[in-house]
């Protein structure tokens, strides 16, 4: 039993590595905290489930985009159906945290995608 158990951990841990994202060996994802907001911005051959060309998003294009979610995040949650009173997530912003990824649309534009 203890050989069949051993023979079993020694299996899942020899494919445990095939699911990660391989291309990413040489580029590492940046952790950018401030006293605002903590986020992770994932370097463009990281994998995501949206093809298309990638960027990395930079620190200054990372403030911007968090400007704009404090700012815009109450006007645009007021009509969604599926709000509800609580939690009230633009007064609990600082409390959440986000990962950014970066892609460029069929025109061009650089698109910051916040998870």
């Amino acid at each position: 039993m203890i050989r069949v158990f051993k023979i079993l951990m020694f299996i899942l841990l020899a494919s445990s590595n095939l699911f990660g994202q391989t291309d990413t060996i040489t580029a590492t994802v940046d952790h950018y905290k401030t006293n605002k907001f903590d986020v992770a911005i994932f370097p463009a051959n990281s994998l995501d489930l949206i093809p298309g060309e990638r960027f990395t998003p930079t620190r200054l294009e990372i403030d911007q985009a968090e400007l704009m979610l404090q700012n815009n995040l109450k006007a645009l949650n007021k009509e969604l159906i599926n709000q509800s009173s609580t939690p009230v997530i633009h007064k609990n912003l600082r409390k959440y945290k986000r990962q950014y990824f970066g892609y460029i649309d069929q025109n061009g534009n650089r698109i910051d995608l916040i998870y």
